[in-house]
């Protein structure tokens, strides 16, 4: 699920939709808080290869807040290694 949240993430951020970027943020969250409740957070970080949704969602909006509310120019964000589940996990 987390890399399929993933995959659509890099979606909205290569067509620079800030809405969609959120909604897939917050999604990425849900399943995140999901994943923590029942296995905790580090091994939600190890599922996630790193990927905090909640941190990138932060970082997405202090770059729109300094770029006054235009959203057709969001600035080039972050990258970071795609999140591949196992079996086990997927």
């Amino acid at each position: 699920m987390l890399d399929q949240q993933w995959a659509l993430f890099l979606v909205t951020q290569e067509a620079r939709d800030f809405d969609l970027m959120r909604m897939v943020l917050n999604q990425a969250i849900a399943s995140q808080d999901l994943i923590t409740s029942l296995v905790g957070r580090e091994e939600m970080v190890r599922v996630s290869k790193d990927w905090i949704a909640r941190d990138k969602l932060a970082h997405l909006d202090r770059l729109m807040s300094g770029n006054s509310g235009n959203h057709t120019q969001i600035p080039e964000l972050w990258c970071a290694m795609p999140v591949t589940m196992t079996k086990e996990h997927g």
